[in-house]
């Protein structure tokens, strides 16, 4: 489970007002949790289960910007609806 400090006053940037979220659904614990799933997806069908550590971080290493940058923004958007569902659902209480 993770919290999310979001600004309350988005047209008040200057605020001090914070809303604390809560995900529940969280599907990944982190960006490298997001990229080992990503890995996994993709490549990791028919690598021994001994040689998945090795087989990611030479995957991992491989990675140019651009994909780095693309997986960063999925995971972002990812995030980020899980924060505008849960914000969605409290904003009512």
């Amino acid at each position: 489970m993770a919290t999310y400090k979001c600004l309350s006053a988005i047209s008040n940037p200057t605020s001090n007002n914070t809303l604390m979220i809560t995900t529940t659904t969280e599907k990944y614990k982190d960006f490298e949790d997001y990229l080992s799933w990503a890995f996994n997806a993709d490549y990791a069908e028919g690598i021994l289960d001994d040689d998945l550590p090795d087989a990611f971080d030479k995957w991992l290493a491989n990675l140019d910007v651009e994909e780095v940058i693309r997986f960063a923004n999925d995971y972002a958007k990812e995030i980020a609806e899980e924060i505008r569902a849960e914000y969605l659902e409290n904003r009512n209480e």
